[in-house]
């Protein structure tokens, strides 16, 4: 299970391997590739986390190597008896230069998200959603959704 000290280790070189190039993640996460940026996304995810109960980071490490390096990671979303709240995206002050950026980022936020809710809305439980990062081979991002 990922702890709250991994995030800075993985983070960074998440937003690094998208290069600046992957709108919806910098609408959603702006200036992810400076430290301020990467600092506001850790705290975002963390406050995630704790509002809603059905996330779950997992990291897969390199036992082999001996360093127990972080080569994997994988958000999960498991939903057993209810539904999470759908919420808009949100930030700390300063997290967006603007108000209209912050309401363009939600916007982009709500269609990058509307297949996931209509799914969620529309399944019985328990469902589970998948988030995929390999910050060791570049990035890919994967949701999929599984009826258990």
């Amino acid at each position: 299970m990922v702890d709250k000290a991994d995030f800075p280790i993985f983070v960074e070189p998440i937003f690094r391997a998208m290069g600046g190039n992957n709108h919806v993640v910098n609408a959603v996460y702006p200036n992810n590739l400076t430290e301020a940026g990467q600092h506001n996304a850790i705290g975002r995810f963390l406050m995630l986390q704790e509002k809603d109960k059905s996330i779950q980071w997992i990291k897969v490490v390199d036992t082999d190597a001996g360093n127990n390096a972080i080569i994997g990671i994988a958000q999960w979303y498991t939903i057993d008896t209810e539904r999470p709240a759908e919420r808009d995206i949100d930030g700390p002050p300063g997290t967006w230069a603007s108000e209209d950026e912050k309401e363009y980022s939600q916007e982009v936020f709500r269609k990058y998200m509307l297949y996931r809710r209509e799914t969620i809305r529309e399944k019985n439980f328990p469902i589970m959603c998948e988030w995929t990062q390999l910050p060791c081979l570049g990035y890919f991002i994967n949701f999929n959704f599984f009826k258990v």
